[in-house]
């Protein structure tokens, strides 16, 4: 029978009955084999029987690895003396062969990535065997300059195989072939030699079957076997068609269909089998599991009992992700290569530091969180190892450091080790040494932690110890490497071995609902099957041909993905299966990829589409809120905190700001202690800067005392104090942080922290005549109920014009706020506002004030920015002249001077302490735009659930600071 157009329909049963100890049974895939293994279990137990012969079902390229091994035992057998059996490559070994041929090539030194050009040249090296082409010359019509170094890698290449003694995967079912079809033992093959006790091999799942697979297939048939292709199954269906507004639409609606197909199925009888096929499932996976998970969690929901590890027993998805992206194996790789002495990003130090996979994390975990935000803090964007023990170890920190790192002793002794070892074994050796030396490496860690392993991390510490072992074999290819080197090989096998954690695996179960890609779903019959993604543009695929294999040698052989009639016509088989796979069948395709219009595949247009009422509509309820609904929940919303049992609190002039933005901030800042992560900045934080500007100006002030002082100092003199001040306040920083690039950072601040106050400075000499009052003066003050601790800035006293006598007298005091970031005292105003911190210092001063105003120390702006009364008299530039607010500010009666203001202020500012005194924590911001923006508690308030337009509202621009209203007379 033609191997490319099975006529006879697929009978599972028939098929069942002739799986015995005569018959083996070679799939296109590991999943198919599976599938079939479990069918053929479940149709011997349905016949009533306990015990039933083994059926001998296998992928073809594992089978062939087998048959492999038992020839070379049996060759070394019959002929002990005769020349060595070359030994087999696995598939990465044979990638770093080519990635070290292409390394060393001309063309493989000028490559951004050689491992890519490696691994594409492997690919076309397999499909010039399974086509039996032969290696290309390296010149001749229509080759480039890749067909060219694609020659020269394979002669190279095969030139290597031979003087080690290798065998390549690429050629096994070609040596196979000759193996089956030799006819006496010594002649070094023969079925015999095999050990082959079968009478007849099945293939299944070949839909487009390669010359090298068929030429197998007549090898079996030469050595007396019965060949047979399994057909793929061959249902009468009706397939409909489907259209969704996008691919999530779609997805959600394909898993409430399957959800709705099991639900159905009585108690009692066998799970229906369903299928769903994602066109492109590779790029989707993550994407498919969260919706399928959202549909079919809890699995408690539909009357499971199965416990346990990392699966659905419900849904199996295939598509497997990396082993290197499971958390245990991920942790294992993120600390070996900290042993590289490079410093790593706060990203990666996040999760190595809030994992729990490192000894002691049971009695340190909550300090080593704490320890990651306070490396946050420092400004540090990359932590070498050295570095982190250090910051992690009691005592290491600057004596006069803010807020030292939680102490994490356990966690530093085990680094301090984990470097000692490495400093002791970073030589070259070879792979085995260097599996032995990382697994001595993060025991020492005390990887994999000290708390019970679930059952997915387990089998992930299965896994690791079988990729250790395959690490080793390396040798064979590389046998010495340097620390770099076996850690990125490490790396890399990790990237490429799968990894998919199982539930309790039994023979005779398997998941009903079988999520899977076209290729992957050939030779499985379903009872119901949808087929996702199928649009214009993505169904037949576009061609990909290999780009190191001259394009006419791929058209001319018909090589998979080389033109686009073969893709047609491969697409157009895959479809013809596919409708016939199950009776009930579905096909969909996305309505829209972002602005862009799409139709259903040309391939599948013409089928009718579904009635209405048949599928999930695309806005259909999902069965947990449809669960929900059932229940009758009523809405209810609790924005009350018990009350506030001390008049003392915390946050200072910070806790009425939040107030005023949201009550809930405020209660979350405030009383629950919620903080977000603070993002890593390089170079000096514009906080850090502001503390540096209030300690220069302090230090100034407190030598001068008022402005008459500043102006009879010469300009060298004024320019060496503010010299000296900054240096000074510099140097206290720099006390408080031992790393190198901060501490670099904050000298090159010298200069402009110079020039900046000089600039500010200036302005201050343009004044009225003044005596500093008060500088950065902590007190303690009650407002609203609410007894907090505020540091004022500074209070000016404006002093009076001169007398008869000549001396100016006292004056009103006047409120300074530095400010080093924008400001705008519009934000003074209103039942919630912006900026209260002046407001309160106004409010509680002991005596009136004459004004207040933003004290700006910004390049280019500086200057004062504010209020003031000066009965009469013209006000400072960059001042307002208080003579009446209009009351459209905030609904009130026009106001007067600042008294009249500054009773204002204390009934807005006793208002919202005493809400926050009596437990005030509505999720009510003031605007979303401005107060959620960077507020970083959406996860605790969850204004998105219960108001989605939130979220676009929070990507909107802030709300900028309005212009400073100007005071009609």
């Amino acid at each position: 029978m033609d191997p490319h157009t099975p006529q006879v329909p697929l009978d599972m049963d028939s098929f069942f009955h002739d799986c015995g100890e005569n018959t083996l049974t070679l799939t296109v895939n590991r999943r198919l084999a599976a599938h079939l293994r479990t069918g053929y279990n479940r149709w011997q137990k349905e016949r009533g029987r306990l015990v039933w012969p083994g059926a001998v079902i296998l992928p073809m390229g594992a089978w062939l690895v087998q048959a492999w091994q038992a020839g070379v035992e049996s060759a070394w057998e019959a002929a002990p003396e005769g020349p060595p059996t070359p030994l087999l490559l696995d598939s990465f070994q044979e990638q770093v062969v080519w990635e070290q041929i292409v390394a060393q090539s001309p063309l493989g030194q000028n490559l951004l990535h050689p491992s890519g050009a490696a691994a594409l040249a492997m690919d076309g090296w397999s499909l010039l065997h399974q086509w039996r082409l032969e290696i290309p010359a390296e010149d001749g019509p229509g080759h480039t300059a890749e067909t060219a170094a694609f020659a020269r890698w394979a002669g190279a290449f095969q030139a290597r195989l031979a003087a080690n003694g290798w065998e390549s995967m690429a050629r096994l079912a070609s040596r196979m072939e000759g193996w089956l079809t030799a006819t006496t033992p010594a002649a070094g093959g023969g079925i015999s030699s095999l050990g082959f006790p079968f009478q007849k091999v099945v293939l299944a799942g070949f839909d487009d079957p390669s010359p090298q697979d068929a030429a197998l297939a007549r090898g079996f048939a030469q050595a007396g076997c019965e060949v047979e292709w399994l057909p793929p199954p061959a249902c009468p269906s009706a397939p409909v068609v489907a259209g969704y507004q996008d691919t999530e639409g779609e997805l959600r609606a394909a898993a409430r269909w399957a959800r709705r197909l099991l639900e159905q199925t009585s108690k009692g009888a066998p799970a229906p089998r369903i299928g769903v096929v994602v066109n492109g499932l590779s790029g989707l996976r993550a994407r498919a599991c969260r919706i399928f998970e959202d549909e079919f969690t809890p699995p408690a929901a539909m009357e499971t009992t199965q416990k346990g590890g990392g699966q659905n027993p419900w849904v199996n998805i295939t598509a497997a992700p990396p082993l290197a992206s499971a958390p245990l194996a991920a942790s294992a790789l993120e600390w070996l290569s900290m042993g590289k002495g490079k410093e790593v990003s706060m990203e990666t130090l996040n999760r190595l530091l809030t994992s729990p996979f490192v000894g002691g994390w049971v009695r340190e975990g909550a300090a080593r969180g704490l320890l990651d935000g306070w490396l946050r803090r420092m400004g540090q964007e990359g932590w070498s190892l050295t570095g982190l023990a250090r910051a992690a170890r009691p005592g290491e920190w600057p004596s006069r450091q803010r807020r030292p790192p939680p102490p994490c002793p356990l966690l530093a002794d085990r680094l301090d080790q984990f470097a000692r070892q490495i400093r002791e074994e970073n030589r070259e050796t070879s792979p085995p040494q260097w599996a032995l030396r990382f697994t001595g490496w993060l025991k020492t860690l005390g990887w994999p932690g000290d708390r019970t392993l679930s059952s997915t991390e387990q089998q992930t510490h299965e896994k690791w110890k079988e990729l250790l072992g395959q690490f080793s074999g390396l040798e064979l290819v590389a046998p010495m490497l340097g620390l770099g080197q076996a850690l990125g090989l490490l790396a890399q096998l990790a990237q490429k071995q799968t990894f998919q954690p199982q539930p309790n695996p039994s023979p005779l179960s398997h998941p009903p609902v079988q999520i899977m890609g076209e290729l992957e779903a050939g030779g499985f019959a379903f009872d119901h099957l949808w087929v996702a993604g199928w649009h214009q543009d993505a169904w037949p695929p576009p061609p990909n041909p290999n780009p190191f294999l001259p394009g006419a040698v791929q058209a001319n052989a018909g090589l998979p993905h080389a033109t686009p009639e073969r893709e047609l016509a491969f697409a157009r088989a895959v479809t013809g299966r596919l409708l016939a796979a199950a009776p009930d069948v579905v096909v969909s395709y996305p309505q829209w990829e972002g602005d862009r219009p799409l139709g259903a595949s040309p391939l599948v247009a013409g089928l009718p589409c579904s009635p209405p009422g048949r599928l999930p509509a695309p806005d259909e309820t999902g069965w947990m809120a449809g669960l929900y609904g059932q229940a009758g929940p009523k809405p209810w919303e609790d924005p009350q905190a018990p009350p506030v049992e001390s008049h003392r609190v915390r946050g200072g002039s910070e806790l009425f700001k939040d107030q005023a933005a949201c009550p809930f901030k405020a209660f979350a800042h405030h009383r629950l202690g919620a903080r977000p992560l603070e993002t890593v900045t390089l170079g000096v934080a514009s906080a850090d800067r502001g503390m540096m500007v209030h300690r220069v100006l302090e230090t100034l002030w407190q030598n001068w005392g008022d402005q008459k002082t500043l102006a009879a100092l010469s300009v060298a003199q004024r320019e060496a104090q503010v010299a000296q001040a900054v240096e000074t306040a510099v140097e206290e920083r720099l006390d408080q942080t031992f790393i190198p690039l901060a501490r670099r950072f904050l000298e090159l601040e010298k200069p402009a922290l110079t020039s900046l106050v000089g600039e500010w400075l200036a302005a201050e000499l343009s004044r009225p005549p003044f005596r500093v009052e008060l500088l950065e003066r902590e007190q303690t003050v009650l407002l609203g109920g609410v007894e907090l601790n505020m540091r004022v800035d500074r209070a000016d006293r404006l002093l009076e014009e001169a007398g008869e006598d000549g001396r100016a007298g006292p004056g009103r005091l006047f409120l300074v706020d530095y400010k080093t970031g924008p400001a705008a005292w519009s934000g003074w105003f209103g039942p919630r506002p912006k900026d209260p911190q002046l407001p309160m210092y106004c409010v509680t001063s002991p005596e009136p004030v004459a004004g207040m105003a933003f004290g700006l120390v910004r390049r280019g702006e500086t200057g004062l920015k504010g209020l003031v009364d000066l009965d009469g008299k013209e006000p400072l530039e960059g001042m307002e002249k208080v003579k009446r607010l209009p009351g459209t500010s905030w609904g009130g009666e026009p106001l007067g001077v600042m008294e009249d203001l500054r009773r204002d202020w204390e009934q807005v500012l006793s208002r919202l302490g005493e809400a926050h005194r009596g437990g005030d924590a509505r999720v009510d911001p003031r605007k979303v735009a401005d107060s959620c923006r960077y507020c970083g508690l959406e996860v605790l308030c969850r204004l998105d659930d219960v108001d989605p337009s939130a979220r676009y509202s929070r990507e909107e621009d802030p709300e900028t600071d309005e212009e400073d209203q100007t005071f009609e007379g």
